[in-house]
């Protein structure tokens, strides 16, 4: 097992799973501060964002907090989305709640991909539904089957095709 040097009483191994989570989130948050080339820059960096702190004081700090916040792959959350990542900033909690919080603050940014579907069998109009999960209920076939047969036109081998309307 490949040992790290301690930092502030804690020993860092480079092969346990929270290591490599939090150093992978940590990444993820200097990229978007810091890559101009990152999609997510314009957001982050080109705010003035930054991380201010280091991967070992990140690490220590996320092996610090993970037993607390009871979830199992946690993301970082930033409180005041107005400040960077400080360790007065962030916090540990779950992709749902970070995506609600986020949802909430800005709106939910796939609400214009949503569409209305026609569902048809054997060419008999039998419903609209308005997205591909809920045709995806109605008709009891898979997200992707709709899509698919609404990109091609086509219909499956149960009779069932969808049309896009709006």
């Amino acid at each position: 097992m490949e040992q790290l040097v301690p930092y502030k009483g804690i020993t860092i191994y480079s092969n346990n799973r929270h290591v490599r989570r939090a150093t992978m989130l940590y990444k993820l948050q200097k990229t978007r501060c810091y890559n101009k080339n990152n999609i997510k820059y314009k957001y982050y960096g080109a705010k003035g964002l930054t991380v201010d702190y280091s991967l070992r004081e990140f690490i220590a700090w996320y092996l610090l907090n993970i037993k607390s916040c009871g979830v199992r792959n946690p993301t970082v959350g930033r409180i005041d989305h107005n400040y960077g990542y400080s360790f007065n900033n962030i916090r540990l909690e779950s992709l749902s709640d970070n995506s609600k919080e986020r949802i909430l603050r800005k709106g939910n940014p796939s609400k214009d991909k949503t569409w209305v579907i026609s569902c048809f069998k054997n060419g008999i109009h039998i419903g609209d539904c308005f997205g591909t999960r809920a045709a995806s209920t109605f008709a009891g076939r898979p997200k992707s089957t709709i899509y698919s047969l609404m990109t091609t036109g086509k219909e499956d081998y149960l009779g069932f095709s969808f049309k896009r309307v709006i």
